[in-house]
């Protein structure tokens, strides 16, 4: 660990790879609860994605992802480190780290806490259907079954359009409710067929018996 220097993660890099999380450096706690009103008040709330999702695993448990960015020279890597650190009936906390390999240095983020309220109330005019989507461009169009951490997961396969740098590139991402975070695996790619990203699950672990 000697060999590693704490820094924040250059924020282009941020743009492309922290999914599902609220910034990439820093140590503040962030809380992703939409702002009420009198008009919210009047709306009932929905359970959050995210804590129904994490709420299933025991505090502790921990999913590692790698993402490549390719570059013309030489290819970057960056590790997101998502880690169970607290739930409760209203909320849960994750603790998130990202660290980035490139031409054989490695530079950690802060540790960097992440907080989901049980339920909230939606933004006007959307559906949980919506909500619950990777982008609202996003379709359905298959379940296909991958080996993750050892097992076969049953995943759903969304894809969507977005607006990169790199100007229109086409997104794939596979999904499992049964996975820490949801994300399986994705890949973006222009226009050409070329991969400008991909991302996997390097490990899941979570804590065994006292």
């Amino acid at each position: 660990m000697n060999s590693i220097t704490k820094a924040s993660i250059p924020q282009t890099l941020c743009v492309v790879f922290c999914i599902s999380v609220a910034g990439c450096g820093g140590s503040s706690t962030v809380s992703p609860v939409v702002a009420t009103s009198s008009a919210d008040e009047a709306r009932a709330k929905v359970s959050h994605p995210e804590y129904a999702n994490w709420n299933r695993f025991p505090v502790g448990t921990r999913v590692v992802r790698k993402d490549m960015l390719a570059s013309p020279t030489e290819d970057r890597f960056l590790y997101t480190t998502l880690r169970l650190a607290e739930k409760s009936d209203t909320m849960l906390a994750l603790e998130t780290q990202t660290a980035i390999e490139q031409a054989g240095e490695r530079i950690e983020s802060d540790v960097n806490r992440v907080e989901y309220p049980a339920t909230f109330r939606l933004p006007t005019g959307m559906k949980v259907e919506q909500f619950e989507l990777p982008s609202l461009k996003a379709k359905l169009v298959r379940a296909e079954n991958l080996q993750v951490g050892g097992r076969q997961v049953e995943t759903e396969v969304f894809q969507f359009e977005d607006t990169t740098e790199a100007g229109l590139v086409d997104v794939t991402l596979w999904r499992s409710s049964t996975i820490p975070g949801r994300q399986v695996k994705k890949e973006i790619v222009d226009r050409n067929g070329i991969v400008l990203s991909s991302s996997e699950i390097l490990e899941i672990a979570e804590p065994g018996p006292k």
